[in-house]
């Protein structure tokens, strides 16, 4: 049921300008540098406010990148670095019942390394690592600007490998470690979710099917059971799952 006023109908444009630019220094060095603005699905006032259940218009992020990749054939790094600026919810606390808000604003500025190759003959490895200082910028009459940015954790890393069974043609098998630092859950930086650490494993098979080739892929999600809260992102808080077994079938017609 639409509340009175409430239309189901959305007819919104924007304007999204992306540049980028790319300056090839030596044959395995790159210097590159990009600006975006894009669109991301508006948020939803939560219970306990006087508009909740109300759902925001697509906010416009602004993203400027710098970086260099150093490219060695069988391996290659990218370092870059990040300034994102995007609108963030705020609660309106001037009247009895707080009313949600998108008029707030954060800006997250960091570091991302990423590198990727293979280290030896049937064994590649992906390792990447990003630093982010989340800070709020524009919040109810100030009160908050310059605390950290809510579900903005600082440190996130991982670390993948795959490995070609030598004795087993066709099969891989795999191994990736996922880690991410604290991130608080309110703006007022009073409350937060402990950093965690998953570790997942798989494996996959190609092989040949009536003329047809076929890939079996099985991955063990939360290898070690972990318990812990994935996210807070999107005014909630998201619980990792449990030690999940995932199978899939495919083949090309």
């Amino acid at each position: 049921m639409r509340r009175r006023g409430e239309s189901g109908r959305y007819d919104k444009s924007a304007v999204t300008p992306m540049a980028a630019v790319m300056f090839k220094a030596t044959d395995s060095i790159s210097l590159y540098g990009n600006y975006i603005e894009g669109l991301s699905q508006g948020d939803t006032a939560p219970a306990g406010t006087a508009n909740a259940g109300q759902v925001f218009a697509p906010s416009k992020s602004r993203q400027m990148e710098v970086g260099v990749k150093f490219d060695a054939g069988r391996f290659a790094t990218t370092v870059s670095l990040f300034q994102i600026e995007r609108p963030s919810s705020m609660l309106d606390t001037s009247t009895d019942l707080p009313t949600f808000r998108m008029n707030g604003q954060q800006r997250n500025r960091g570091l991302e390394i990423v590198s990727q190759g293979e280290v030896a003959r049937g064994v590649r490895l992906l390792a990447g690592m990003a630093y982010t200082q989340g800070v709020q910028t524009r919040t109810e009459g100030g009160l908050n600007n310059g605390r950290s940015s809510p579900a903005t954790p600082r440190l996130q890393a991982n670390l993948g490998g795959e490995w070609d069974v030598p004795f087993l043609p066709g099969l891989t098998l795999t191994a990736r470690a996922l880690h991410t630092g604290k991130q608080y859950v309110d703006v007022a930086n009073t409350q937060h979710l402990p950093s965690w650490t998953r570790m997942d494993l798989g494996a996959r098979y190609r092989f040949t099917a009536g003329g047809k080739p076929v890939t079996l892929r099985a991955s063990l999600e939360n290898a070690l059971d972990r318990s812990y809260w994935q996210s807070a992102a999107r005014a909630g808080l998201t619980m990792g799952a449990p030690r999940t077994l995932l199978v899939s079938l495919s083949t090309d017609f």
